[in-house]
Formats: structure tokens, sequence, C-alpha cells
């Protein structure tokens, strides 16, 4: 059963601690490009990181949990409003402070 989030802000913190947990070493800066293709179905999403030891360098990873794709599905609807509907892309940005970034593109 999936987990249900409650405002956008839970869903902010799940990802954030998805990402922290997945990401294989120390970093600098994580970003997620999330793009919602049919909602509750099917999305494609990127995730890169800069490690602390080498910013000049960017890595990718992968996060192996089947509530992550659910997490950006609910996003879409606790951010949607009647006039935007549901974003079709997400960029989430997680510093190393925890101070995230979300961005959303609409239809």
């Amino acid at each position: 059963m999936a987990q249900v989030f409650a405002n956008p802000f839970e869903c902010y913190e799940a990802i954030g601690a998805w990402l922290a947990e997945a990401v294989p070493e120390p970093w600098e800066q994580i970003t997620v490009e999330f793009t919602i293709v049919e909602i509750d179905d099917v999305s494609e999403y990127c995730i890169w990181y800069r490690p602390k030891r080498w910013l000049a360098k960017e890595g990718q990873f992968f996060v192996d949990h089947t509530l992550f794709d659910d997490c950006f599905f609910q996003l879409a609807r606790l951010t949607s409003t009647p006039e935007k509907g549901l974003f079709k892309s997400c960029t989430f940005v997680l510093p190393s402070n925890g101070k995230y970034k979300a961005d959303f593109e609409y239809p």
C-alpha cells in the first residue's frame, strides 16, 4: 500500500530522505528531473549529483524504492490548481544544507 502524504512538504521530506539514503558518496547537491507521462502509471526521471570531493564532476544514481514515483504523483495532485492542472515535470534540487527547491512545469 502506498504511503499517503497530507501536504507537499511531506512529499518533499520523503523525496529528500530517499535521495540522501541512495546517493553513493558524500555530495554537495542532488538534482532530480521527474516527468509525468501518464499520471499514476508512467514516468521518467533522471537523478544526478555533484560529489563533495570533486564539484566539477557529476554522477548519476537510481532510487530503488517503489514509492519514489508514487510520491511525485501525489505531489502533482497536492500542488495542482484548477487553472494549471497537474504539473508535467518537476525539478527538485537538494543542496547538502537541506534547503531544497522544487520547480514545476505545466502543460
